[in-house]
């Protein structure tokens, strides 16, 4: 019952306007199955980081204009997901 709550929960809050979200927990609890499938309710797109060896600020920069190009110029709706592996300290 508590996973169909935080499900329409985050799918209320994506259908907003310039709606946005943060999702806590521990590994494992299903926060990824919860964005995928609340992206998918509210008709938005899925854009993850492609983190790697070498990933510098300059790379963030172009993933953000990609992101700003695909809503502003495209019209289309994103969720820009970035999981806590995706973060790190240099």
């Amino acid at each position: 019952l508590l996973i169909y709550l935080i499900i329409s929960s985050a799918c209320r809050v994506l259908r907003q306007k310039a709606g946005h979200l943060l999702l806590l927990g521990l590994d494992g609890t299903g926060k990824n199955t919860i964005i995928e499938l609340s992206s998918f309710i509210s008709n938005c797109e899925i854009f993850r980081l492609n983190v790697k060896r070498g990933y510098n600020f300059n790379d963030f920069r172009d993933d953000i204009k990609k992101v700003f190009k695909i809503t502003g110029i495209h019209k289309k709706k994103i969720t820009f997901f970035i999981s806590d592996k995706d973060i790190y300290e240099v």
